[in-house]
């Protein structure tokens, strides 16, 4: 190296550091000045699958009380199916998407079609027709 043209000394060598303008938070974190559509989604998990819980109700807009919600229909209750909490969420989750976010339908489609794919999993094998569930789901969704 030439003489005088070293890097990193002096003061003209600042370290640089990547700063987002908006900073995505991370699960847990409060979320504000967000779209409740993007609170919704945020909720989803990797698999698919949505949790039924207080934020759940918020961002959606429902009227609905937990208590309410978590009440899982009989056909559901009687099946043999493992996550039937999670089941149940991501099918009101699907109603959630179609009713409450209906104008923003080329913004979620991807993920409804993942929480599709997760439901359709679950029930594989099980005489529980997901257009069933939605129905049920449907009935019991205030707005």
């Amino acid at each position: 190296m030439e003489e005088g043209c070293s890097r990193g000394s002096g003061a003209e060598s600042k370290q640089r550091t990547f700063r987002p303008k908006k900073s995505i938070p991370r699960k847990g974190e409060p979320q504000t000045n967000q779209r409740p559509l993007d609170k919704f989604i945020f909720l989803q998990s990797a698999n698919g699958a949505f949790r039924l819980n207080a934020e759940f109700i918020s961002s959606a807009g429902l009227k609905n009380d937990l208590k309410e919600l978590i009440n899982l229909p009989e056909i559901l209750k009687d099946s043999p199916i493992k996550d039937k909490n999670e089941v149940w969420a991501t099918v009101i989750a699907l109603v959630v998407f179609e009713k409450a976010f209906n104008d923003l339908r080329d913004e979620w489609e991807l993920l409804y079609e993942k929480c599709k794919k997760y439901v359709n999993s679950q029930l594989k094998g099980y005489n529980v027709p997901l257009s069933q569930l939605q129905e049920l789901a449907n009935i019991l969704l205030r707005f």
